[in-house]
């Protein structure tokens, strides 16, 4: 038997603006990675590692924040 539990919450004013920008970044990081990985995969490399894309993304985050 497989237990199913259902969550919802009431977040507040603050609490919705703090989650539409978290679920903003977090969208925004899932479509820089898969452009990257459409860019290897057009030029014919492998599939990036999980390692690969997080540095990746550590480079991408010093130009941004610079």
């Amino acid at each position: 038997m497989i237990a199913r539990y259902k969550y919802r919450i009431y977040p507040n004013h603050i609490q919705i603006t703090k989650l539409n920008q978290l679920f903003g970044c977090c969208r925004y990081v899932w479509n820089q990675s898969l452009a990257y990985c459409n860019q290897l995969y057009a030029n014919g490399d492998k599939k990036p590692t999980y390692t690969d894309l997080i540095k990746q993304f550590i480079t991408y985050d010093a130009t941004l924040c610079v």
